[in-house]
């Protein structure tokens, strides 16, 4: 009887993110899109506080979402934030803190997002603290 869970279970598992064909019967080729709500602005002071809120979307299905703000002035991550997906959207909203003992700063935030069939989109937003 165990046996027979463990195989069900592995077969799940390896169906569930298989290439999707798309509107009638054809292969995906479009790559997910990203639309970024906030921040809007590109420049902050130390204590301010960044909003992020992203809305990844896909025709047919995302796979992985993924955003990461990087303190290109010591080469630092500061937020790694990933996120194994199925539905046709996903949406993120976090926020972040900037350290209040820094001078200026130059960061960059990343966004990608892939689908199941390794359709890819990747955006970066620059911002600095000043």
């Amino acid at each position: 009887m165990r046996k027979i869970w463990i195989s069900i279970i592995t077969l799940i598992s390896l169906s569930s993110c298989e290439k999707i064909k798309g509107v009638e019967g054809r292969e995906d080729t479009e790559g997910p899109s990203i639309t970024i709500f906030q921040p809007q602005a590109e420049s902050f002071r130390s204590n301010d506080t960044l909003k992020i809120e992203v809305l990844f979307s896909d025709n047919d299905g995302l796979h992985d979402v993924y955003i990461g703000l990087n303190d290109m002035t010591i080469g630092l991550k500061r937020i790694h934030w990933s996120l194994h997906e199925h539905g046709v959207n996903a949406k993120i909203d976090t926020f972040y803190v900037f350290p209040s003992d820094t001078g200026r700063k130059e960061y960059v935030l990343q966004i990608e997002s892939s689908d199941h069939n390794n359709n890819r989109c990747s955006t970066r937003k620059p911002l600095f603290l000043n």
